[in-house]
């Protein structure tokens, strides 16, 4: 609910100051007040939580969530502006028209993080309920979050580089431009879905502060990319910026995930499996686009890239109904009495893992 209606502000406030053409600077305005807006229905529901002897908070775990939620939250105002510089910068250098040529296929493109943020909230209590064990459960977030993450990244990232000309041309032919920066952008995803798994685990392993210091060093690679990129290619720059920064992302995130986890083999090799499927389909689709509709190619390149991820295992019939796991009667926790633990996400939800 809060999370509802400060965005339906904050999309009203946008549309609003698009029309008067008030500027940047009034955006910037908006997503101060949409950020403290939340903020304070964030620290009503804490301050109730406090006070409600039901959940259990003492004075000790209330500063402690405070400050742990400050972290999170910090990360996120960085993580959600990471790349708004980019527009900034290619508004200022190439004026409003390139700036149009970006900045309509990327919001389409960063419009996608729902489905991660969907995929959390829908599989992250179930493995954590399934694997009471704690180092069961911290390899199977590791191994399996980040696999199915990016299972899901990338298909949804080759679909859309194919279909890029298809879904520009529907917003008009002004935006004819914006088909190369879409076939760009469209491979962020990736970046995009492994890195907020990764988050997730490193904030449900107490470790916020390092998902704060990954958003940080991205943010600097932005900015120096963006220098020299956005300049000389325009909305083509911008586009390989955001690309660039993701895949920083990427290595980074995962690359303290791995270390966390002593290493995992598996995953590596998902990863070259899904390399395979991914080059297989696109090879398919892009050869199948001469003869064929693209959105027919494009199913034809899906048989594909589903086979062969079946094939190479990269993830199984069991694993996806585990994913699809639903209690059947009281889950065993092993713990000396019933306890409660709420986990706080890197996208903001919350989750009970440890509720009989």
């Amino acid at each position: 609910i809060i999370m509802f209606f400060s965005s339906l502000f904050q999309v009203l406030a946008t549309v609003a100051i698009v029309t008067l053409d008030l500027g940047f600077c009034a955006i910037f305005v908006v997503m101060v007040i949409t950020a403290l807006v939340r903020f304070s229905f964030g620290l009503g529901i804490m301050l109730r939580s406090f006070i409600v002897p039901t959940f259990g908070f003492t004075k000790s775990d209330f500063w402690r969530f405070v400050r742990e939620s400050s972290i999170v939250g910090l990360g996120v105002f960085l993580y959600l502006n990471l790349f708004r510089i980019n527009t900034i910068l290619l508004d200022w250098i190439h004026g409003s028209e390139e700036t149009a040529y970006y900045q309509s296929v990327y919001n389409l493109v960063i419009q996608l993080q729902v489905i991660p943020t969907v995929l959390t909230v829908a599989m992250f209590p179930g493995l954590a309920r399934r694997f009471t064990d704690p180092k069961a459960l911290k390899d199977v977030l590791c191994s399996r979050m980040i696999r199915y993450f990016a299972i899901f990244g990338v298909t949804i990232s080759w679909p859309l580089f194919c279909l890029s000309g298809e879904i520009v041309a529907i917003l008009g032919e002004k935006y004819a431009y914006s088909a190369i920066p879409l076939r760009i952008l469209a491979w962020t995803c990736i970046g995009l879905f492994v890195d907020m798994a990764c988050n997730n685990i490193l904030v449900a392993a107490g470790k916020q502060s390092l998902t704060l210091l990954t958003v940080i060093i991205a943010m600097i690679i932005n900015l120096c990319i963006a220098y020299f990129l956005i300049p000389a290619f325009g909305s083509a720059g911008a586009a390989m910026t955001a690309l660039a920064t993701d895949i920083s992302l990427l290595i980074i995130s995962t690359g303290i995930v791995l270390w966390w986890c002593k290493g995992l083999p598996k995953l590596l090799s998902c990863f070259g499996g899904l390399a395979i499927s991914t080059a297989a389909a696109l090879a398919t689709t892009l050869i199948l686009c001469k003869e064929l509709n693209p959105f027919l190619a494009v199913i034809v390149g899906g048989i594909v890239y589903l086979t062969i991820i079946m094939l190479t295992g990269t993830i199984s019939i069991k694993e996806v109904k585990e994913i699809l796991y639903t209690r059947k009667g009281p889950t065993e926790i092993k713990a000396s009495k019933p306890s409660k633990v709420l986990l706080i996400g890197w996208d903001g939800a919350t989750f009970d893992i440890l509720s009989p």
